[in-house]
């Protein structure tokens, strides 16, 4: 079997043309492979990146009130904890106006509490006058911690009339949210001290969280509908980033859809293939019937060229995994591959692929493969040995 094996690998690849014919179609399926991987995997990074950013903001779920401001009692409490919620915090939000000496900005405040970080995972300890910004706040205006800044607030007077307060806080802490809206807008302050300073003893927003562990989108929906039935109707109650969530849809329709368009690029690819198998049928096929001649049964051969076309398939698809890790190496720590947030909402994607995705594209990929490099078998198959040997030697 060894001799067989060598002489059939010496007949396909016995002379340096037809290896770098080989080593060129492995490049091209390789990197066609890679930039379908590449491209499924920024979709889904960027509705994992996105979708986890929301989740560390706002936990699973975010109620309010029908009626606006309500008072965080022990009614309510107990509700939400008889509920499906396995955390929940409530908070009062207000729009406001960040000034500095560099600049002025319109911010939303979230006024917090010590269970904040129980629902969203993320660590805000403030005491009185303290505030955490979003990273892009602080980047745009040059803002560290200790330094201080005003917050303009609009509220009313007991007559109904329009008043602006102005209140000093030092910055505690530098929050990064990953969403380019929430780090160029949010700012965090004590609820305690928001109802010291007059702002409001009531609250607006209810944050709740379902489970530590990851939830589908299905699974979300569900349990929104069974919260709803539990709470009632004095609240509503909406998945984490209702805004963003016809952009996520959008983008998990286009995954599948451009999955399927890209198949064109490896369609491409598998055109260097045919033209491979073209060469090897062509200029080598007085070999194989030479082969065939010496004794080597034409099914095992085809053994034989099934067992490299395999291989060259493996192969390929491992090289485009390595390509995969290497766009996305370049992607996380190259500067100026660095996404425009105003635009794209994230400053920043990496891939990720799951295992349905690596074997849908080399799924794909193999069929092609496949078909094309059965071609030079079928054309083999149709020829007798003699009158091949007769062809080839005339």
């Amino acid at each position: 079997m060894n001799r067989i094996l060598k002489a059939f690998w010496g007949v396909l690849l016995g002379d340096k043309v037809g290896v770098r014919f080989l080593i060129a179609v492995i490049l091209s399926v390789a990197f066609s492979i890679s930039i379908i991987l590449s491209t499924i995997g920024l979709m889904d990074g960027f509705q994992n990146s996105l979708s986890g950013a929301l989740r560390q903001s706002l936990g699973d779920v975010v109620m309010t009130n029908r009626e606006g401001l309500f008072e965080y009692n022990d009614t309510i409490k107990k509700r939400l904890r008889e509920s499906i919620l396995e955390a929940h915090t409530s908070s009062y939000q207000i729009e406001g106006f960040l000034i500095t000496e560099s600049g002025e900005r319109g911010v939303r405040m979230l006024s917090v509490r010590s269970d904040y970080e129980q629902v969203t995972g993320k660590k805000i300890i403030l005491r009185a006058a303290e505030v955490a910004i979003g990273s892009d706040i602080a980047k745009s205006y040059g803002l560290s911690g200790g330094d201080e800044v005003e917050v303009a607030f609009v509220t009313g007077n007991s007559r109904g009339n329009v008043v602006p307060t102005i209140h000093t806080f030092v910055v505690k802490q530098i929050v990064e949210h990953g969403v380019y809206e929430k780090d160029s807008r949010m700012v965090y302050a004590d609820r305690d001290y928001i109802e010291h300073i007059g702002l409001s003893a009531k609250d607006n927003i209810i944050f709740g969280l379902f489970s530590n562990s990851d939830l589908t989108h299905e699974q979300l929906k569900y349990k929104v509908w069974k919260l709803r039935k539990q709470i009632g109707d004095q609240f509503r109650v909406s998945l984490y980033g209702g805004e963003y969530q016809s952009l996520l849809k959008a983008v998990e329709l286009e995954k599948v859809s451009i999955s399927i368009i890209l198949q064109i690029i490896v369609l491409v690819a598998v055109f260097n293939i045919a033209a491979f198998v073209t060469f090897i049928s062509e200029k080598k096929s007085k070999d194989f019937f030479l082969l065939r001649a010496l004794g080597i049964s034409f099914k095992k051969i085809a053994w034989l060229w099934t067992g490299f076309v395999t291989g060259l398939w493996a192969f390929c698809c491992m090289l485009a995994i390595g390509l995969t890790y290497f766009f996305n190496y370049l992607l996380t720590n190259l500067s100026w591959l660095k996404l425009p947030g105003k635009i794209y909402v994230l400053s920043e994607l990496e891939i990720v692929l799951s295992w349905d995705d690596y074997f849908i594209v080399f799924l794909g990929a193999g069929i092609w493969i496949f078909l094309v490099s059965g071609f030079a078998l079928l054309r083999m198959s149709k020829k007798g040995l003699l009158g091949g040997l007769r062809e080839e030697f005339a």
